[in-house]
């Protein structure tokens, strides 16, 4: 973790290594993100908008002793055929939000997975995010609850590597583009 300017709330970040290509691994990233049956159980996914290289999902968690919280995130991503980069960045979107319901919190999601080639083969994983989760939650229970949560992403991400993807995963559709015109997010190395 690392202190995130302007927040009470620290910006966690994940690092691995895995022995399949790019490709592989980045099409079970979207693959996660994509389809309900990877849902953490006591989430419910909405999507309000879905594209070639984009979505945009109205996430609810039901968490237990506080109120339930929703997150709605836009999501794009990017293949660099020539250095072989995949990159899945999300933020809130641009524009109008649903409303919240009563009793729930809204907060606030930004973050992203990269995946970049090993010189050895393989994949190098990195995957950060940051979130506003509220400040009902005392802070002991936010850092085990992300803990968690940043290590099952990449849990479901290697279950979908050893058990839902065919032995040649297709790629991810290629936007040669690495200008994208995606959510605010701050490049980081």
């Amino acid at each position: 973790t690392r202190p995130e300017a302007g927040s009470a709330h620290p910006r966690y970040r994940l690092v691995a290594e895995r022995p399949e290509s790019v490709a592989r691994v980045a099409s079970a990233i979207l693959l996660k993100a994509n389809e309900s049956r990877y849902t953490p159980a006591g989430w419910t996914v909405r999507v309000l908008d879905r594209g070639d290289d984009y979505f945009v999902n109205h996430v609810r968690m039901d968490v237990p002793v506080v109120s339930d919280r929703d997150v709605v995130i836009e999501s794009h991503w990017v293949h660099d055929p020539v250095r072989d980069i995949f990159r899945m960045e999300w933020a809130p979107p641009r524009g109008e939000l649903p409303p919240v319901e009563a009793g729930v919190t809204r907060i606030e999601s930004q973050g992203y997975w990269e995946v970049t080639p090993l010189a050895s083969g393989g994949s190098r994983l990195v995957y950060e995010q940051h979130s506003e989760i509220g400040s009902s939650i005392p802070r002991w229970l936010i850092d085990r609850m992300m803990d968690d949560q940043i290590v099952d992403e990449l849990v479901a991400v290697e279950r979908i590597l050893e058990n839902d993807l065919p032995a040649v995963a297709t790629p991810p559709p290629v936007r040669s583009s690495t200008a994208a015109t995606g959510p605010r997010l701050p490049s980081s190395a």
